[in-house]
């Protein structure tokens, strides 16, 4: 079953340009996952009573256009059939007939108590009538780690309270706005990020009190990771326009 919701860009999700985001393009279509799983009624709260949590694992990410102040979007959702102990979520973003973006989120079912990723029950996921579709087949979303990359550039960020969700972990929006700040810090100028891929490895908490983010820059792509304390928290790679799309 595909999930369609509208969302309009204001005034909080822009930059100077007036064009929205890249962090904030990627959270209006993240909470449209949660809304649908409400819908479903399987929001975060029947979940918690079940003592379960849903857990982000990858995010692929296709961007085409950027919008701008005051565009309403059209964002599609819809979940695929669960393999192994993941499940993928596809999203379509168009602003009329202009695709904005394709993206392909793999998630997994954790269990809070035991601290670990479950398989599915197969009545959860059946709520979400999966589809057979994939709005990006070509796409290896899962990006394996390479350590042989050299990291030049290192900046540090605290975490906050205010990043935290409801499991107590920084929210994978914010892994995505320390790397978008990360670059600006680099660059010294805003950039369009193009494709976005990232695997997520480890929570960060807030007793991780001050991260970093890695970059390894070669022209318009860049290598990334999070670490703390020896830890590496995630890591990805990405392409980007000093232009709008």
């Amino acid at each position: 079953m595909k999930y369609r919701v509208e969302k309009n860009i204001d005034s909080n999700d822009i930059q100077s340009d007036l064009y929205i985001r890249f962090p904030h393009l990627v959270k209006l279509f993240q909470d449209v996952a949660f809304e649908h799983s409400n819908y479903l009624g399987l929001g975060v709260e029947v979940l918690i009573k079940m003592r379960l949590s849903w857990v982000l694992y990858a995010n692929y990410i296709k961007v085409f256009n950027y919008p701008k102040l005051s565009d309403k979007l059209t964002i599609t959702t819809w979940v695929k059939d669960k393999n192994g102990i993941t499940v993928q979520r596809d999203f379509e973003v168009k602003n009329g007939n202009k695709n904005i973006l394709y993206a392909t989120n793999l998630w997994v079912l954790f269990n809070i108590d035991k601290r670990q990723a479950i398989q599915f029950p197969d009545e959860i996921i059946s709520m979400y009538e999966p589809e057979d579709s994939d709005i990006l087949p070509e796409v290896n979303y899962r990006l394996p780690y390479d350590k042989n990359i050299n990291y030049e550039y290192t900046f540090r960020f605290n975490t906050r309270f205010f990043d935290l969700d409801a499991n107590e972990h920084v929210n994978n929006i914010t892994y995505i706005d320390f790397v978008y700040t990360a670059i600006y810090r680099m660059l010294k100028k805003v950039v369009f990020i193009k494709d976005f891929n990232i695997t997520y490895k480890k929570e960060i908490t807030i007793s991780d009190e001050i991260i970093e983010v890695q970059l390894n820059h070669n022209h318009d792509k860049i290598n990334f990771r999070i670490v703390g304390n020896n830890v590496i928290f995630s890591y990805g790679s990405l392409a980007y326009s000093d232009f709008s799309l």
